[in-house]
């Protein structure tokens, strides 16, 4: 039970700053007074509703590939971990009818602090041929780079099984990162240029952002006002010169997109459109429009949904992958009370006995 007025003070502290930023858009919020000047905040995007661009459904018989992945830890002793992690993608065609896979591959691995960073430096290696930039990654995210790696590299598997005016979808952003990286995608751009396929990279969730506030809500906001009702997209960036104001953004393998697909959703994401595939920005998103219409995922691409729920670990599956890991360990001579002193951590026994 929370005690005290220490919570209370900063809790309602950090309230207020949630406020103030979602004032400067006019996010539901009402202007108090002495907030005058966080109002005329300039958030340098020239936004205004000509902005905004109203999406029709187009194309059929194209063909969909959707890629993602998940990962777990699944024991922690400290100073090394195992992690799991599933990747994989699925075809559609335009009506989301299920053409291929889900095609999923399931890793576990032992990660120590040791060993863990060379691990995932030879995959970086392999992967984009040259090893990756210096620097420390915490044990808890070499499982996470590695399936992201990987994510990329099943992306670059599933895109030969599309032809001209087809799609590949991909959860997150296009580009590269210190996970990412720049090599791997701009081969997967060629790729897919080269056979005139699109790639979309759909975020569930960003940290683009206007003096804190998040950018997507920001824009979501405008086009319930403007395109109320509406499927719509708008341009975030303009590639190379910054005309989108003071700060824009840019990037090499592609413009960067807020776009609500469906009219009757309320959600809006970032979309990244791949610079190749020789369509225009409307006729994609037409695509992606006639992917979202599932009641269960409203304006989300359904075969992303899909891919999702493929390579997504169920509590079930962490429990049974975590029984496989201990039956081999036990096989090699470990003990129950070896396992115990390794994984039963102080923290467990605090929680197991608080009610």
């Amino acid at each position: 039970m929370l005690e005290g007025e220490e919570f209370l003070r900063t809790g309602f502290a950090a309230g207020r700053e949630i406020a103030k930023m979602a004032c400067r858009t006019g996010h539901g919020v009402a202007t108090l007074p002495g907030w005058e000047d966080v109002a005329d905040f300039d958030f340098h995007l020239d936004f205004g509703e000509s902005s905004l661009v109203s999406i029709e459904k187009s194309g059929l018989g194209f063909k969909v590939a959707a890629v993602d992945g998940g990962s777990a830890t699944l024991l922690d002793a400290g100073p090394f971990l195992v992690g799991a992690r599933r990747t994989g993608y699925v075809v559609t065609d335009s009506a989301c009818n299920t053409l291929f896979g889900p095609k999923t591959k399931t890793v576990v691995e032992t990660f120590t602090l040791k060993e863990g960073g060379l691990t995932y430096r030879k995959a970086f290696a392999k992967a984009c041929g040259r090893e990756p930039g210096k620097g420390y990654v915490e044990l808890e995210k070499i499982n996470e780079r590695l399936r992201e790696l990987e994510e990329l590299t099943a992306a670059k598997e599933a895109v030969l099984s599309l032809d001209e005016g087809d799609l590949l979808l991909i959860d997150g952003a296009l580009g590269g990162d210190a996970s990412k990286p720049d090599a791997l995608f701009a081969e997967l751009c060629e790729s897919a240029s080269s056979r005139k396929v699109h790639i979309a990279g759909v975020s569930k969730s960003s940290n683009l952002n206007i003096g804190g506030f998040p950018l997507t809500r920001y824009v979501e906001r405008l086009g319930r006002k403007w395109l109320p009702g509406r499927a719509w997209f708008a341009e975030i960036t303009k590639k190379g010169d910054g005309t989108r104001g003071e700060g824009a953004l840019s990037h090499q393998f592609g413009p960067i997109y807020v776009a609500k697909l469906d009219g009757l959703s309320y959600d809006a994401f970032r979309i990244d459109i791949s610079a190749g595939g020789g369509a225009d920005a409307g006729e994609v998103f037409g695509k992606l429009a006639r992917l979202c219409d599932d009641a269960a995922y409203p304006g989300y691409p359904y075969p992303l949904a899909l891919a999702h729920n493929a390579v997504a670990f169920e509590p079930d599956d962490l429990s049974e992958l975590r029984s496989v890991v201990q039956r081999g360990a036990m096989e090699w001579g470990l003990l129950q009370d070896g396992w115990d002193e390794l994984f039963c951590g102080f923290h467990d026994i605090l929680d197991m006995n608080r009610w």
